[in-house]
């Protein structure tokens, strides 16, 4: 015995005879309409609108039938048909036909009908349409072309077969090769996606193809870091401020078979390569990020051996990350370029000159110039000195 229902059928029968959920063409009206959630109120919340309206479309307790029944509404159905009813020739089933459905031609009224409604806000247009008898095979459709600006949905398979045609293309070339056919002064068709559109998906695809699974992009950055075929190359993650130090083992080994002759290491930064983020629920953004580069050169071209993006652009910010870069067990450098950011500077001179200031440095460098002293004991002799 099963448990009973939350509310009698009795009673759900009587309370929806009270209200129209019939149209004149003997359907249920659309589950989003106000009635469903009024007859929930009235059943003091034990069925939500949704079980309300799922419940007289599966006709339970045939309250569908018995409601047009009421209204003076045909009440054959499909499913309800005696022997003699039957179209079917055989009394017994095969087995190949068991699993296809039976029913009766008669209790149809046209052989196919539809209802549509337009998307586009200003339009909203509403058709419905039915046909009394099978369409001819390579019949003429007639086109009506209306100036909507309105997308379909991307979902499902087409979805899934754009983000793949976007993995190594941009958006604005996927838009221009779908409407290399079009000619001059065509409506944009339905198909033919935004912009935004299709940046979402590609990254979507990226999202999948990495296994992120994470709206936050700092956690993402955590499972990245920990769970994923690149673990190891990332060493250090910073929330606030913002900071990610990040460097493969590859490149690791590159920069010490280069170090076996004499290397040149050149540190730059870079700004515009990440959109800031909300930091609180009052909307404070983040502060520009910069993308750090320590690129060595090499007779074949310049090989970017460690990396950081950054919130904080001082002086120990820079020397925290090239610090953390030297104790993977790698020498000094022969010799390190960068331009003339004195936070950058500073920080070189911090990890390459034994911690010393930049101020000092330039003093020391002084007078080796001027011949008081010999040289300057640092962790790279010849680093940034005349020879």
């Amino acid at each position: 015995v099963g448990r009973k229902p939350a509310v009698d059928s009795d009673t759900f029968f009587n309370l929806l005879s009270k209200y129209t959920i019939l149209n004149e063409k003997e359907e249920l009206i659309s589950s989003t309409c106000s009635v469903w959630d009024t007859i929930s109120q009235e059943l003091e919340g034990k069925l939500n609108p949704k079980s309300v309206y799922i419940k007289v479309f599966k006709n339970s307790d045939e309250v569908l039938t018995k409601l047009r029944k009421n209204n003076g509404f045909d009440v054959t159905t499909e499913n309800n048909l005696s022997s003699t009813e039957s179209n079917d020739s055989n009394d017994e089933l095969s087995s190949s036909s068991y699993n296809e459905p039976v029913f009766n031609p008669s209790n149809s009224r046209h052989f196919l009908k539809f209802e549509a409604k337009c998307k586009d806000d200003v339009c909203g247009a509403e058709m419905i349409g039915w046909s009394d008898h099978k369409p001819s095979e390579e019949e003429p459709l007639e086109g009506l072309e209306r100036k909507h600006t309105t997308k379909r949905l991307l979902k499902g398979e087409k979805r899934f077969k754009v983000g793949m045609e976007l993995d190594k293309d941009l958006a604005c070339n996927w838009r221009r090769n779908n409407v290399s056919d079009l000619e001059y002064g065509r409506i944009s068709p339905p198909n033919l996606y935004q912009l935004e559109t299709l940046r979402k998906v590609k990254q979507e695809g990226k999202d999948k193809r990495l296994g992120i699974n994470y709206n936050c992009p700092i956690q993402s950055l955590i499972e990245f870091k920990h769970n994923s075929t690149y673990s190891g190359s990332i060493h250090s993650i910073g929330i606030d401020p913002f900071y990610v130090h990040y460097w493969t083992n590859h490149q690791i080994s590159i920069y010490k078979d280069i170090c076996k002759g004499y290397c040149k290491l050149s540190v730059d930064a870079s700004g515009g390569f990440m959109k800031k983020l909300k930091r609180t629920s009052l909307g404070l953004l983040w502060a520009s990020v910069f993308l750090y580069e320590g690129i060595v050169s090499t007779p074949y071209g310049h090989i970017s051996v460690t990396q950081m993006v950054s919130e904080k652009h001082d002086t120990l910010s820079i020397f925290q990350w090239i610090a953390v870069w030297m104790s993977s067990g790698i020498r000094p450098p022969n010799e390190v370029v960068c331009d003339y950011s004195r936070a950058l500077l500073g920080a070189i001179s911090r990890v390459f000159c034994s911690g010393i200031g930049l101020n000092d440095y330039v003093n020391y460098s002084f007078r080796v110039l001027i011949g008081l002293e010999k040289k300057i004991q640092l962790l790279t002799l010849d680093w940034m000195l005349p020879t």
